[in-house]
């Protein structure tokens, strides 16, 4: 932190001049861990690139709205990169869209953080707006009565099925159960057979992975026929394949996926950060080590020029979805960005983009 900035903080001072990004991550207490992983992620990516000023948040929702406060005043600074939790994360937003301040929010799992408008820019956006569509479009499609919550017990997950709950009566979804599970420690045919037993109208399965997959395939031998809904993690190559052979009732929401050698790319710049990563630190990358990775990329693409923050907010929105290290971040706010994939032979098919006909499937 700055001499200037420091002053400013904790007593007095007079409005300053700061670099164009802030950077608003934990370094002091028991979570001085988590903001010094983002901080390697975040370094690798930006070099030189780009002037940044550090802020310790120390994990404090005040400690957050003070520091936004001299930045939103000060001379300079056009985008807020953090905080990392979801604690200091919603009160920064709110802060954000009052000062017409743009702001990163990389790691932060809370789904409401979907609801701010367009200064604002959590990682995960896309998983909000993924889900809205499942309530809404698939809703229709599947019916709204009889919804069975199928989810691992992981912060992720939590956070999507708590905003479901939340937001199931204004979109008229009512839900049957909710069934949390393990992905280290599981009984993929009993799970299954307990499913089947509560005679779910449809199956919501927000998170794609080889255990989520293996249940599906279970369910499908047991002979439930029922819708099974998925978020766009279900569409990773590994999983893809596993389901591949079970055809029809697996719906899944996702952005577009853009063409192969976009994938590709992805995939070989993913590669690329954990190889230099590990080289470097001596191990494999921390997921919040990656959200950092991406952070960096993303404000070096829109903060090149020392930008106004109007600029910022406009370039960031015109980004669409950056696929980065950690998968696809949903800058835009266009859900016509999304796509449907249905289960076919051979793989998912696109069926529709977000909003057009609402016909049965």
């Amino acid at each position: 932190m700055s001499a200037a900035l420091a002053i400013f903080l904790f007593g007095g001072g007079e409005r300053i001049t700061l670099p164009p990004v802030i950077v608003m991550v934990p370094l002091s207490g028991e979570i001085a861990p988590l903001g010094e992983d983002f901080l390697r992620g975040w370094r690798m990516a930006v070099g030189d690139a780009i002037e940044y000023e550090v802020v310790d948040t120390y994990g404090s929702p005040d400690s957050v709205l003070k520091a936004l406060a001299l930045v939103a005043e000060a001379h300079g600074p056009s985008l807020v990169v953090g905080p990392l939790l979801s604690l200091t994360s919603l009160p920064a937003a709110d802060f954000a869209m009052r000062n017409r301040l743009p702001i990163l929010l990389p790691t932060a799992t809370d789904l409401r953080l979907g609801t701010f408008g367009s200064y604002v820019f959590p990682f995960n956006y896309k998983l909000f707006i993924e889900t809205a569509y499942i309530m809404e479009v698939m809703g229709e499609k599947v019916g709204k009565s009889g919804w069975l919550l199928l989810y691992p017990d992981m912060a992720e997950e939590r956070a999507i099925i708590q905003w479901l709950i939340s937001e199931k009566e204004n979109f008229g979804i009512t839900i049957l159960d909710t069934v949390v599970y393990s992905e280290t420690n599981m009984v993929y045919d009993g799970l299954a057979k307990a499913i089947v037993a509560a005679g779910p109208k449809a199956v919501f399965a927000p998170s794609g992975s080889k255990a989520s997959a293996l249940v599906f395939l279970s369910l499908r031998k047991r002979g439930l026929k029922c819708s099974v809904l998925g978020l766009d993690s279900w569409l990773s190559p590994d999983v893809a394949e596993l389901v591949s052979g079970a055809m029809g009732g697996l719906y899944v929401v996702g952005p577009e996926r853009g063409d192969f050698m976009a994938r590709a790319l992805a995939q070989a710049q993913k590669e690329d950060f954990e190889e230099r990563y590990r080289k470097q630190f001596g191990s494999a990358p921390s997921e919040v080590a990656g959200r950092g990775y991406d952070a960096g990329c993303i404000a070096k693409e829109v903060c090149f020029d020392r930008p106004d923050r109007e600029t910022v907010k406009r370039r960031l929105l015109l980004m669409g979805v950056y696929r980065g290290v950690t998968g696809d971040i949903m800058l835009s706010k266009d859900p016509k960005l999304l796509a449907l994939y249905a289960l076919k032979k051979g793989g998912f098919k696109k069926e529709e983009s977000y909003g057009k006909e609402k016909g049965k499937p």
